[in-house]
């Protein structure tokens, strides 16, 4: 498999700073392959694994790899199928990943339980910026609500959320439940 032979590379290469190995039907191996990289890699700071049949167990080893990585501050797993267990895996890494400042999860069928996980996660993770959550507008709203009652709002305006990808129908779309689940 010749990603086996790019991730062996990328374990020692110091100039690489951004891979795109979107749309390859990497599947879960491919992706243990570039996790493994991952957690070695000092140069690669954007990695975009978006469209590659990933699934939620494929999601794991680079979950993994994101916790003890520190030059990654880009990714983009969106349209994988993910699901709110894959989901689940990238919030626990990101409670102690604090070198990602953008995160792309959208088209994940990620649902509100693993947007619930990722949303528990922001209130310990300060470094993440900009964070796409095409598929679920309800979802950015509750993330903000939480920064602001967590983190005070001085500290929230700084560390605000990227809604560019939500649009105005999807943040209409607000149910009044959603908005009380919010608030409590």
């Amino acid at each position: 498999h010749g990603l086996d032979a790019l991730a062996e590379t990328l374990k020692s290469n110091t100039s690489l700073t951004e891979l795109n190995a979107s749309w390859n039907k990497l599947g879960p191996s491919g992706l243990n392959a570039l996790a493994e990289a991952l957690k070695s890699s000092t140069s690669l700071t954007t990695l975009d694994v978006s469209r590659n049949q990933l699934e939620p167990n494929g999601i794991t080893a680079m979950a993994e790899a994101l916790k003890s990585n520190s030059s990654l501050t880009k990714l983009d797993t969106s349209g994988n199928e993910l699901g709110p267990n894959g989901l689940d895996a990238l919030a626990e890494a990101l409670k102690s990943n604090m070198s990602l400042t953008a995160l792309d999860v959208s088209w994940n069928n990620s649902g509100p339980e693993g947007f619930s996980k990722l949303a528990q996660a922001l209130e310990v993770n300060t470094a993440l910026t900009e964070l796409a959550v095409s598929e679920a507008g309800v979802v950015v709203n509750k993330i903000n609500a939480l920064r602001t009652k967590n983190l005070g709002a001085a500290e929230a305006r700084q560390n605000n959320v990227d809604r560019s990808n939500v649009s105005n129908e999807d943040r209409s779309n607000v149910s009044n439940e959603d908005r009380s689940n919010v608030s409590n």
